[in-house]
Parts: structure tokens; sequence; C-alpha cells
């Protein structure tokens, strides 16, 4: 795995050399993705709004990771909004499933206030896959009753979450929910 973790494109080493698979749509005659060279990650700047921030050059290790994973986690069992939100920064940016982008944690509390009011009893297990610099990648399950439909749901996802300062600056998920008794189906079969 390389040393940085690039969420919205490829990394591959080509002769010790780290190059970013740009994704683009393919030209008429079939041309493959741009290639160019990947900056180091302390030399990336992680765009918020119209402001522009350097990120932190803070690199977390496993345990670490696992700690920050943990205590997310406990927090969304006990539905505790406040100390939530006291982990994220002002200028948090999210991309949550088919949510629009989520930007500033005003954004966010309302985002979250009105996930916690619907997911009734949620019991949330987080794991560790892998972490690079200052970006976690999990996946996790739950389960919760839907507070509309007074049905037993389950989901499960993948997210990649980056850390600025201590706190989450990124986040971006993939969530799958289905009803924990109905029939199973997806779009995909």
């Amino acid at each position: 795995m390389p040393d940085r973790l690039l969420h919205q494109s490829t990394v591959v080493s080509i002769q010790g050399e780290d190059y970013r698979l740009k994704d683009k749509p393919r030209n008429r005659s079939g041309a493959l993705d741009e290639v160019r060279p990947v900056k180091p990650r302390e030399e990336q700047m992680t765009t918020t709004g119209t402001e522009e921030k350097q990120s932190s050059a803070q690199v977390l290790t496993e345990a670490m990771a696992a700690t920050i994973l943990r205590r997310y986690q406990e927090l969304w069992n006990r539905a505790a909004l406040t100390e939530l939100l006291s982990g994220f920064t002002d200028d948090i940016v999210v991309e949550f499933a088919d949510l629009p982008t989520i930007k500033g944690k005003a954004e966010l509390e309302s985002i979250l206030k009105a996930r916690l009011s619907r997911q009734k009893g949620y019991r949330l297990e987080k794991t560790l896959r892998a972490v690079t610099g200052a970006t976690i990648v999990a996946s996790w399950i739950a389960d919760w009753v839907d507070a509309t439909t007074g049905r037993p749901m389950k989901g499960k996802g993948i997210e990649f979450i980056e850390m600025r300062d201590d706190k989450c600056a990124r986040w971006e998920a993939t969530f799958n929910a289905w009803d924990a008794e109905g029939q199973r189906s997806s779009l995909f079969t």
C-alpha cells in the first residue's frame, strides 16, 4: 500500500515513483486516463468552500486510528450529538451516501439530528481496515429501528476519515441499508 491514500483517484508506483491516475472520461480515440506525479502529502491542499487550508502533517498510527474509531462508535451508540460534533472541524466536508455534499459543522448538525431521530436504538460496530498519513479507512455494520416505519433495519458501509488537528476534517462514506426482516433485494441483481 502506498504511504499516501488519495480518496478521489488511484495511486500507482512505477519504478519507485508514485503517480495518480486521474479519473477522466476517455476521448474518442480511447486514450487512457491522464497520469501525473503525486505531490508529497505535506504539499497537498485541502479545499473547503472558498478558503484553502494546508493539511496538517498529522500522521496516525494504527493504535491511534483504532482509538479514534472506538470513540466515534461509542458516541454514535449513545446518540451523543454534542460530543459527536466536537469531533469534527468547523469546516468539515462530508460526502455521505446519496446526500448532497455537507459543508460545515452547522449543516452536519442538521443532518445528524435528523439521522439520530430516524435511527432508534442505533448499534454500530466499526472495523479499522487501513490507516495512512492522516486518513483512516474503516468498514462498519449497524442495526436500528426505523422511527418512521417501526421496522428493524441493518446497514453497512465503508468510510474514509481524514483527520486534522485531532478532529475529522473530511468524511466520505458509503451507506447500504435494508429491512432486517424483509426480503433482500439489490439494484444489481
